[in-house]
């Protein structure tokens, strides 16, 4: 560790005059908030799994600007998709919900959401139902991908009541109330099936991504552009699913200008989208340029994300699939293998939908191997 001792704003002590162990550990006791920076960290054994590091420590100043820009990106990233100035922002039970979305721990996340509704129905907090609601659906729907239960959500966050269309100028006002009353009665409409869903749904939220953009009465900052991304894809995402690919394409495409432009190179939403324009490009049987996509999408993955995160084995399986397609059979199969031991990891049972893919790819490629193994002998 390095400590300069003139950084007050840290308190530490010594223990060597009060620690039990005076001569071996050389005790410093910290108060709780203190902050080091990371520096190098090297294996102290040459075996290929180290069981202990050495980790170089610097401790950090209160008015470090770093250290003041990573905390006013967790307090951003860690606030409700809709607005970050809400008061439910400040619940520390909200944030954490939040931050086990971003650790892929979906259904802890569900859990704390549920609790965090009930409270907020038994004490009547309409906002506070709301905002609820609506995060659960965009965990279910861009997460888990259970649409069924998604959609349950955002109806019964429109039946609570139309979103506040004072967030854009007069001139809009009309036609955002508009967007949000057909909204309403689109998830309302019991009679229509998931595709007409999905088609009415993208509609409407490419007029509303217009409105939002065209006449909003703040300044977007990095939340609303990460909302922005999700409804771009979402409607690239529909489009692909009826034909539409030049369509999609142009949906993704806008996606990607807005978050090179806005958002930081390793930003998740960045990994994301480059899956779903590989799935485009995998469409269109070009399987080259989907599989520089899903690399480009691991490369920032295993940069930013847990090891055991359920981004990475997704992008595992589609890159199995790619190379199995590209008849790179060994290739497929050491990704389908990291898409199931990643799956296992995130605790993911094996009736999961993704569990169960992956572990269907993986057999696949490993009954390939197999006859191969026999031909060749």
């Amino acid at each position: 560790m390095n400590i300069d001792p003139l950084i007050s704003s840290v308190p530490f002590a010594s223990l060597d005059e009060h620690s039990y162990f005076q001569e071996t550990e050389k005790e410093i006791l910290f108060s709780m908030h203190t902050v080091f920076r990371i520096g190098e960290i090297t294996p102290l054994t040459d075996d290929n799994k180290p069981r202990f590091w050495k980790i170089h420590l610097t401790l950090t100043n209160a008015d470090d600007e770093q250290l003041h820009q990573l905390t006013e990106h967790m307090r951003i990233d860690l606030s409700s998709s809709l607005d970050s100035g809400l008061q439910i922002n400040m619940d520390p039970t909200w944030r954490l919900s939040k931050l086990l979305v971003h650790m892929g721990e979906y259904d802890k996340a569900v859990k704390i959401y549920e609790m965090i509704l009930d409270k907020a129905t038994r004490e009547n907090n309409l906002k506070s139902e709301q905002m609820t609601h609506y995060q659960l659906a965009e965990l279910f729907s861009l997460y888990k991908n259970d649409w069924e239960r998604a959609r349950a959500h955002l109806h019964k966050m429109f039946s609570i009541g139309v979103l506040d269309e004072s967030i854009v100028a007069d001139e809009a006002r009309s036609d955002l109330f508009t967007v949000f009353s057909t909204i309403r009665n689109v998830l309302s409409n019991v009679q229509i099936n998931e595709d007409e869903f999905h088609s009415a749904m993208a509609e409407l939220l490419n007029k509303l991504i217009t409105l939002y953009r065209d006449y909003s009465l703040k300044p977007l900052g990095p939340l609303d552009y990460q909302l922005i991304v999700d409804r771009y894809n979402y409607i690239g995402w529909v489009q692909k699913k009826q034909g539409k690919l030049s369509e999609a394409w142009t949906s993704h495409k806008r996606a990607l200008r807005i978050l090179r432009k806005y958002l930081p190179p390793t930003h998740p939403r960045l990994a994301m989208t480059y899956n779903y324009i590989s799935l485009l490009y995998s469409t269109m049987n070009d399987n080259l340029r989907a599989l520089n996509c899903l690399k480009k999408a691991l490369r920032i993955q295993e940069k930013v994300l847990q090891p055991n995160h359920p981004h990475l084995a997704e992008t595992h399986f589609h890159m199995s699939i790619i190379f199995e397609r590209l008849n790179k059979i060994d290739n497929a199969f050491q990704h389908a293998k990291k898409a199931v031991d990643i799956g296992r990891q995130a605790f993911m049972t094996l009736d999961d939908p993704n569990m169960k893919k992956y572990q269907e790819q993986f057999d696949k490629i490993l009954l390939l191997i197999q006859s191969c193994d026999e031909l060749v002998l």
